[in-house]
């Protein structure tokens, strides 16, 4: 609880801090003040499922075996969460059916977080299986899981309807950042160098007016260096660097425009 409100004086856009605030409080029973955290999440994001959830247990007085494996998640007990997700799954608790999916979703975060990802592709897939239609949160998770088991052609098909609904703007660097750079990157390492190309420059103007993170300046480097394109990712190297001295990415990537120069001049 401490961390969120230390963080969120610095940064009092941030979505995520907010609603992890909310949670906290709500964890300690502390109503009034976990409904006025959500409703600032939701402000910057009114489509926040997590906050959604977490208000709609403030109101109804209620917390169900979903909302309990909630608060345990969103203030860093993954594993009291999944053994809340297994309860339910496992059919020990009472629970509705067509509400399995938001189950198997959590329990998809849960195992993304611990480093679990094989584990997670299951649960996400399970949720997505159940529910496709304004699923997103699951096609995103699914896509991260692909992306850290090297599988870039799912993870890029998942991930670009993972962050098909995003809002037009960032605040801070979310997990949609984190999704449109995990695309980017899948595009580059499948060799799809326009397509990474679209999506780091669609992070760019996602993080219009924030514009101090070095990762999307870095990719489109990359993917203008793999075009044979040497001022525009040098540019792009600088740029990152600017915003981040010392980015190792973006040194590598200068270090091999200069070794390519290098070659050429002693042919």
């Amino acid at each position: 609880m401490n961390l969120f409100q230390e963080v969120l004086k610095s940064h009092p856009d941030w979505l995520d801090s907010h609603d992890g605030l909310g949670w906290c409080y709500l964890r300690t029973n502390m109503k009034k003040e976990a409904e006025e955290s959500f409703n600032k999440a939701l402000k910057i994001n009114k489509d926040y499922g997590s906050s959604l959830q977490g208000l709609s247990a403030v109101k109804s007085g209620k917390t169900g075996p979903l909302t309990l494996a909630f608060s345990y998640y969103n203030t860093l007990y993954y594993d009291l969460a999944l053994a809340e997700t297994k309860n339910i799954l496992d059919g020990k608790v009472e629970f509705q059916n067509d509400e399995l999916w938001k189950v198997h979703n959590l329990a998809g975060w849960c195992h993304q977080r611990k480093g679990m990802y094989k584990e997670a592709a299951k649960a996400f897939k399970a949720s997505v299986d159940m529910k496709d239609k304004d699923n997103e949160d699951s096609q995103m998770g699914l896509g991260f899981a692909y992306y850290y088991a090297a599988d870039y052609p799912n993870a890029a098909m998942y991930l670009a309807k993972g962050v098909s609904k995003r809002p037009a703007k960032d605040t801070g660097w979310t997990v949609y950042s984190d999704a449109i750079s995990a695309l980017g990157w899948s595009h580059y390492l499948s060799n799809n160098y326009d397509a990474a190309v679209k999506t780091f420059k669609a992070l760019v103007q996602f993080q219009e007016g924030n514009d101090i993170y070095a990762d999307p300046h870095n990719g489109l480097g990359w993917c203008y260096l793999k075009q044979d394109q040497k001022t525009e990712a040098k540019k792009e190297f600088e740029k990152a660097l600017a915003l981040a001295p010392g980015y190792v990415g973006s040194v590598d990537g200068l270090k091999q425009l200069h070794d390519k120069d290098k070659k050429k001049t002693q042919k």
